[in-house]
């Protein structure tokens, strides 16, 4: 099984050891970070990162940054965000990473008017099939992950905060490299992890591990919040989910935090 943590504060190559020494193997690389943008990764350093990864059998993702909105409602914003995507594509590629995990974007207005979400949510698949030409074309997998709900009263608002979003996306959407990224502590907020491999458990791809208590998004340490941790893995083992499982516990040390969802196996 794969077992591993997202990176942001250092370049992955700072971790390999650090993976290696607690049993850990793999690696998810956030694209957010000055060391992590896109144009960091020349050819010289995608071919150190393989060739580490190769090295001590570890394995890679990419994550793209969460400001990203394939939805938005201006056509030259989204085309920018398509090319965007195209080019973690292509880096997925030749960094021979496993796939991208990507949130799917926000909408403004009042989130009680469908129709609204509706638009976001057309805009979007657009999107989706502009890149998953691409994905096709390379053999990598796209992973949309599941968002957590904001308040009423916010500016804007996520799409794939509930399984709706979800179900829609996937029923327009016929292609094997669409998949799902499931982000226990997002889905604890609304409709809970089990709904969603309840749903989607052939789409899951990738597992996002942190607690919470149902209101709000604070990546908790596993035991510290409400996320039925028992039901919830006895439910992607009954799937017979291999991994990876991806530590976003940012108060403890990542082997830390996958040894204590390891309890719960």
């Amino acid at each position: 099984m794969k077992f591993g943590f997202n990176i942001f504060d250092k370049p992955v190559e700072e971790y390999f050891d650090y993976a290696v020494e607690h049993g850990l193997n793999h690696l998810e690389i956030d694209l957010i970070k000055d060391h992590s943008l896109l144009e960091t990764f020349t050819t010289d350093r995608i071919v150190h990162i393989r060739e580490l990864a190769e090295q001590h059998r570890i394995s890679l993702s990419l994550h793209t940054p969460y400001t990203l909105n394939p939805s938005d409602r201006r056509s030259g914003y989204r085309d920018e965000t398509i090319a965007y995507l195209i080019r973690c594509i292509r880096l997925a590629k030749e960094m021979q990473a496993l796939h991208i995990t990507t949130h799917i974007g926000f909408f403004w207005g009042m989130p009680i008017i469908k129709r609204i979400r509706k638009n976001a949510l057309n805009r979007l698949i657009l999107s989706l099939k502009q890149v998953l030409v691409e994905c096709e074309l390379h053999k990598v997998s796209l992973a949309l992950e599941n968002a957590s709900p904001k308040p009423l009263d916010s500016v804007s608002f996520f799409l794939g905060d509930n399984i709706y979003d979800f179900k829609y996306i996937f029923q327009q959407i016929h292609s094997s490299f669409i998949k799902l990224c499931l982000d226990i502590g997002h889905a604890n907020i609304n409709e809970g992890p089990l709904k969603y491999i309840e749903q989607f458990g052939d789409k899951i791809i990738n597992v996002h591990f942190h607690d919470n208590r149902g209101k709000i998004d604070n990546h908790l340490v596993i035991g510290e919040g409400t996320v039925p941790w028992d039901l919830t893995i006895a439910a992607l083992n009954q799937l017979n989910f291999q991994g990876p499982y991806v530590s976003e516990c940012f108060k403890i040390k990542p082997h830390e935090a996958v040894n204590l969802l390891k309890s719960h196996f």
